[in-house]
């Protein structure tokens, strides 16, 4: 399933219009929704966030890098990170947090296309 299909089915499945959810991410009208379900790939990091939270669905789900769509609010429980990792941090100028280890540790199983993406949207971050 494209970005743009999880979208579609997310909507119809909540029983909501192309208007109501334009309405909801803050676009002008059902027309940018219908662009976005036609072409997926032309979203913005912005609006595929206001897209997760008003679907009720992780992002991971909607740029499909997993399958289930139901939104977990849990705190991702700590990974335990190898020494190999430790002995690099203590040697690097300052030390890793838990949160960026485990983004690392969840970046490195990514495929080269989602590596990208992600690459993609930090920049986007920045440049805000």
């Amino acid at each position: 399933m494209t970005v743009a299909d999880r979208i579609k089915y997310l909507r119809e499945k909540q029983g909501m219009s192309q208007e109501t959810l334009a309405n909801k991410i803050g676009l002008k009208d059902k027309s940018s929704i219908a662009k976005i379900e036609k072409s997926g790939d032309k979203i913005t990091l912005k609006n595929v966030e206001k897209l997760s939270e008003a679907l009720n669905c992780s992002i991971a789900y909607l740029m499909g890098w997993e399958e289930n769509y139901h939104y977990n609010s849990e705190p991702v429980p700590p990974r335990f990170v190898s020494e190999e990792h430790d002995a690099y941090n203590a040697k690097a100028k300052g030390t890793l947090t838990e949160n960026e280890k485990r983004f690392l540790d969840t970046y490195s199983k990514l495929s080269e296309d989602q590596k990208r993406l992600v690459e993609n949207m930090m920049k986007a971050f920045l440049e805000k």
